[in-house]
């Protein structure tokens, strides 16, 4: 691995908040929290190690590595957007509000990241398919438990 430091670029209008850098990262530069209906991903401005595990994780392909030589250019784009950069700081923050699920209120997702899972899924599932729509994960399978469990009724005739 690469010890010398390389520089993290984040597009910003790609990056849908998916949590998929923060979860893929194996030394944790790339940190999450979610308070209320706010989830924030922190990004360091650079990373010590080279395994572009994060790039490689991103689906929307959100992250790229920049080298010494490009970090004039990568700290330009930051500039342009300072009001992400952690003040007096050398992170910079991406923030993005919570879809709430419409079952149990509790929030879920980024409104990106649902268009986006929508939008994977749409040629594969018909609209009558839809009732799990803006259903938290939890709420999604208790959902399908009770289609699974009347099913079941419907064939023992109960």
């Amino acid at each position: 691995m690469n010890k010398k430091p390389v520089y993290l670029e984040i597009d910003f209008d790609k990056c849908i908040g998916c949590r998929a850098c923060t979860s893929s990262c194996p030394n944790g530069f790339i940190r999450l929290s979610e308070t209320g209906r706010q989830r924030t991903i922190v990004f360091p401005e650079s990373c010590g190690m080279d395994c572009q595990a994060c790039v490689s994780a991103c689906p929307e392909d959100a992250i790229r590595f920049a080298r010494a030589q490009e970090y004039e250019e990568v700290r330009k784009n930051k500039e342009k957007q300072a009001e992400r950069v952690i003040s007096g700081s050398s992170e910079f923050e991406l923030c993005f509000e919570l879809v709430v699920c419409r079952k149990c209120k509790r929030p879920f997702a980024t409104e990106k990241e649902l268009k986006r899972v929508l939008e994977a899924i749409d040629a594969e599932i018909s609209s009558s398919e839809y009732a799990w729509k803006g259903l938290c994960p939890s709420c999604r399978r208790d959902l399908l438990r009770e289609r699974e469990a009347r099913a079941v009724l419907r064939v023992r005739k109960f």
